[in-house]
């Protein structure tokens, strides 16, 4: 879909940046409230995605929190971080707000 060799190389260093941070500035129809992003196009229900965190009682519980890194031509891209995991990145179509994930699988040379 975006045609990225090295998914690790492109948006890592992105993330590592942001990450301590919070969120990148926030573009025209995309907000926090709280915990929750929240992504709204005219005409669409919008699409929220809230952080959490779980604190386990025999384990050291699990978060996930949504970074907005940057808008791209026609995505927005976002990490979500994770407690004990390596972070992932998703992808939010601007037009339609449909929700992609981003395989680090390498593509085929």
């Amino acid at each position: 879909m975006l045609g990225i060799a090295d998914v690790d190389a492109e948006f890592m260093p992105l993330q590592q940046a942001q990450a301590a941070k919070g969120d990148a500035a926030l573009p025209k129809g995309v907000q926090r409230s709280g915990r929750t992003l929240v992504f709204e196009r005219p005409g669409q229900a919008p699409l929220r995605l809230t952080d959490f965190v779980y604190k386990g009682r025999d384990d050291g519980g699990d978060s996930q929190r949504f970074i907005y890194l940057k808008t791209l031509e026609k995505f927005h891209l976002l990490s979500v971080a994770f407690s004990h995991d390596r972070p992932c990145f998703l992808l939010v179509e601007r037009q339609t707000l449909a929700l992609f994930f981003v395989d680090y699988a390498p593509l085929p040379s």
